[in-house]
């Protein structure tokens, strides 16, 4: 059966790995080799850590798994720059391929605004040639709403800002 439940520092390393699968396949085509190639747990596994290990209500991460396994991870915080500062930033949201099309992703963007307060917005960031995603996020009633270039630490990407004021449900 699958469960969604927060993410603690134990699980930062399947995480890492997690995470890194699932971008390997969403980006294989639009992120140049060289941040394809660089992108891997060992450097994930920093920034997971430090998101887990965090103290502040407003920052964390939800994972759904299922039989031990991790179908999807989603991970918010406090906006960042380029993000309007009321609201809070999801700032990953994966699914793999076997649970994609069920329904996952919304629920996890809804367990995000469950957590965090009904009436706070969301926002996140997604690539401007990421169009599945950009489909996904609009079928969900989320507003694009300005472009920035995202620096990143592996390239520099055109980025979308996706928000919704109020819960997607």
């Amino acid at each position: 059966m699958l469960k969604i439940r927060p993410a603690t520092p134990s699980d930062a390393v399947a995480l890492a790995e997690f995470h890194v699968r699932i971008w390997r396949d969403t980006y294989r085509d639009l992120a140049p080799a060289a941040a394809y190639d660089q992108l891997d747990a060992e450097r994930r596994l920093p920034s997971w850590l430090s998101l887990l290990q965090s103290d502040c209500p407003k920052s964390g991460a939800f994972l759904a798994e299922e039989c031990g396994e991790i179908k999807a991870l989603i991970s918010f915080c406090p906006a960042t720059s380029g993000m309007p500062k009321q609201m809070i930033e999801v700032t990953h949201l994966y699914v793999c391929d076997s649970t994609r099309g069920h329904g996952l992703g919304r629920r996890m963007l809804q367990t995000v605004f469950d957590h965090v307060t009904p009436h706070q917005g969301i926002c996140l960031a997604v690539v401007k040639e990421n169009t599945s995603a950009r489909g996904f996020y609009q079928k969900l009633g989320g507003q694009e709403a300005g472009t920035f270039i995202d620096k990143g630490p592996l390239w520099k990407s055109n980025n979308i800002c996706v928000e919704w004021p109020a819960s997607p449900t």
